[in-house]
């Protein structure tokens, strides 16, 4: 456990260390912690009630989309490799995933426990019957 703390508090700090170029632009503990943030947020939220990833879609795709506009402006993207890096954009694409991939393991996690729930209550009630 000591270690595993150390080696966080490592790679946090190596990742402290970096900056963005762009002052538009959110730097890497930023990018990241707010992506785990809501990628969790998004998860509990449909593992909690599956049909509650529906009205949060549109809103991890609004949290998406300014990766796309860069991604599809040459001059921006041109701007962002010279100054940043593919490094940057990969791992902003990656955070900005982990909000769609929270909302699609939710919603499969909990309808899988509504399904076991609803056959350990079928094969209960056979039982007594």
């Amino acid at each position: 456990m000591k270690r595993l703390l150390i080696f966080s508090l490592l790679v946090s700090l190596s990742f402290s260390s970096y900056a963005a170029n762009l002052p538009e632009l959110a730097s890497l503990p930023q990018l990241w912690g707010l992506g785990l943030f809501l990628g969790a947020l998004f998860y509990f939220t449909a593992r909690y009630r599956w049909w509650l990833a529906l009205p949060m879609l549109p809103l991890s795709l609004m949290y998406i989309g300014p990766f796309f506009k860069v991604w599809n402006n040459p001059e921006w993207y041109a701007q962002v490799l010279k100054n940043e890096s593919g490094f940057y954009l990969f791992n902003w694409f990656m955070t900005d995933s982990m909000l769609i991939i929270g909302l699609i393991l939710g919603a499969f996690f909990n309808i899988k426990a509504m399904r076991l729930s609803y056959l350990l209550k079928k094969e209960e009630q056979n039982k007594l019957n």
